[in-house]
């Protein structure tokens, strides 16, 4: 299982409504027909974000590696940089706010975007709390708390960048920064459902479920859950009680065509 989990997380980044999405839901339907599934594949609408680019560079020649955070959309940004903590503070009218990510609780990014922006940031770098290189995306979108419907996008282009490179960044803190970001936005893409099922002898059913779009590498988040799929469908008995639906999703954060996670 953690072989084939290691071999989808080497894919890389796998966004819903894309032709790496659909190249996935062929290898898993084989996997899931090899185990003697039935198998079905689903189609439903969905908003398809990819980041084409992003960069941050700061007065005095300094160009910072950053990832973009979903759903950013194309924006460039001027302003002094200031290092705000976790938490902003006090006003940012045209800054570019330099965040700590809340390590406690990742998903906080959303709520320290809209209170940068609300204080009147125009851009926010997040400083990762774990990763020394490399970065992570958490989803951004311009609605506080879980929606349902579509929404807004982030009403200021964020980013995330490595503890090492958060590190240089307060370092220069004071001076002008620019943060740039170039992504692809689709509301019309199709994301992919592919089920496979073990018929029982009642009426009653049991659902085993997994998404296999992922940002970045997504080991954990979640190429593991796909590969457990396949392992049940491989390993459960074939004179089950109960129906099983092994079901492997894509668009966990983008079931909405607007803006919006689709919770």
């Amino acid at each position: 299982m953690l072989g084939l989990a290691e071999r989808l997380s080497s894919m890389g980044e796998v966004v819903s409504g894309t032709a790496r999405e659909e190249g996935l839901v062929e290898e898993l339907r084989g996997l899931f027909e090899g185990a003697g599934l039935e198998v079905s594949i689903h189609k439903v609408e969905c908003l398809s974000w990819e980041e084409r680019s992003s960069r941050i560079e700061v007065e005095g020649g300094l160009t910072a590696t950053c990832t973009a955070m979903p759903y950013t959309v194309s924006s460039t940004s001027h302003g002094r940089l200031v290092y705000v903590g976790q938490w902003p503070s006090g006003g940012l009218e045209g800054c570019v706010a330099l965040v700590d990510m809340v390590p406690e609780d990742l998903d906080l990014a959303k709520e320290q975007c809209l209170e940068a922006a609300r204080r009147g940031a125009v851009a926010c770098i997040f400083i990762d709390p774990y990763l020394d290189d490399g970065s992570r995306r958490i989803v951004v979108t311009g609605a506080e708390g879980y929606s349902f419907g579509p929404g807004s996008p982030p009403p200021i282009p964020c980013v995330s960048v490595s503890r090492r490179a958060g590190a240089e960044l307060r370092r220069l803190a004071g001076r002008g920064a620019r943060v740039e970001v170039e992504a692809s936005i689709s509301h019309g893409s199709r994301a992919l459902i592919v089920e496979g099922v073990l018929e029982g002898s009642v009426e009653e059913e049991v659902l085993v479920t997994a998404h296999h779009d992922h940002w970045l590498a997504g080991f954990t988040d979640n190429c593991l859950g796909v590969a457990f799929l396949v392992e049940a469908a491989r390993r459960l008995p074939r004179n089950l009680r109960r129906r099983v639906r092994l079901v492997s999703f894509g668009a966990e954060e983008q079931g909405a065509p607007g803006f919006s996670p689709w919770y």
